[in-house]
């Protein structure tokens, strides 16, 4: 099945398809990898196509596919990815073009190129959300929260602020800086490049947490979420419950790299929390993973 969703009603559908060749399968499972991909209806598209097999209906699942093609092997890759930094700048940088006029969740995805998976395009917009960078109406759902965007998306005074900055020669402590051949980052992660100068601790190996049971962390993790909620009261915190979500998520896809990327993100509260309520394996793996000075 196939189904087509716009603002216009009009141009709502949905399609059985029928026997694939082996191409157009794997376009299929490519686009469930991605969850969804955006295309532009054809201009003519309600009175243009009565003589087409399929109709106009047939012309959007062509254009839909030929993007799903060219991105198939990006997509098998980044299925399950969590919160990716760059599909978060290009939001920003997106809806600060737009501004002030908000743009639809498929406005936005649209004009994200490549498109991101759904997951990551949902991430990125959590992120920027928690931390006042967009805004956008709202709810979240589910144990973790998940997020459910009820309306159009808009930069804030916030956001444009911080893209500023990013385009400032200057630098503040944990902004990253590109020079020629050289990459700088003076936040936690260290400094990579030819002259590069700070103290490096990163978390490149899902070695770290080789001997945990992922079942097992995942469903303590899911009480950390739960003990946690009962006191958050800032944005700080529901990012941390957010971050502690994905790699719960994570470690029931078996995703150890995830894990990790998640949870090395993590505030010292979050193992005070693990340890108070009792969740041994979430402590543990939270002591392994969490920077400290």
């Amino acid at each position: 099945m196939i189904r087509g969703e716009s603002e216009n009603q009009d141009l709502n559908f949905s399609t059985q398809t029928g026997l694939l060749n082996s191409a157009q399968l794997e376009c299929c499972n490519a686009l469930d990898k991605m969850g969804s991909i955006v295309v532009e209806a054809p201009e003519n598209w309600r009175f243009g196509y009565y003589n087409s097999p399929g109709g106009w209906h047939e012309a959007v699942i062509q254009l839909a596919m030929s993007k799903v093609a060219s991105m198939a092997t990006s997509a098998e890759t980044r299925a399950g990815g969590g919160y990716d930094p760059e599909v978060a700048s290009a939001i920003l940088e997106i809806t600060s073009k737009s501004f002030p006029q908000p743009l639809s969740s498929a406005e936005l995805k649209y004009n994200l190129q490549p498109q991101p998976t759904d997951t990551e395009f949902k991430n990125a917009l959590d992120a920027l959300l928690i931390d006042g960078y967009i805004n956008a109406p709202h709810i979240r759902v589910g144990a973790f929260g998940r997020l459910h965007i009820l309306g159009r998306i808009g930069i804030t005074a916030e956001g444009r602020r911080l893209l500023k900055r990013s385009r400032s020669p200057e630098t503040e402590p944990g902004n990253t800086v590109v020079q020629g051949n050289q990459i700088n980052n003076f936040g936690q992660i260290g400094a990579l490049g030819d002259h590069a100068h700070g103290e490096v601790n990163l978390y490149s190996s899902a070695e770290t947490i080789n001997g945990v049971d992922l079942h097992a962390l995942a469903n303590e993790l899911d009480l950390v979420i739960a003990e946690l909620r009962k006191s958050a009261s800032s944005r700080v915190d529901d990012r941390q419950i957010m971050l502690i979500g994905n790699a719960a998520e994570s470690a029931e896809k078996g995703d150890r790299k995830g894990v990790i990327s998640f949870l090395s993100k993590v505030g010292k509260g979050a193992l005070l929390t693990a340890k108070e309520i009792g969740t041994h394996v979430a402590a543990k793996t939270l002591a392994e993973l969490i920077k400290t000075p």
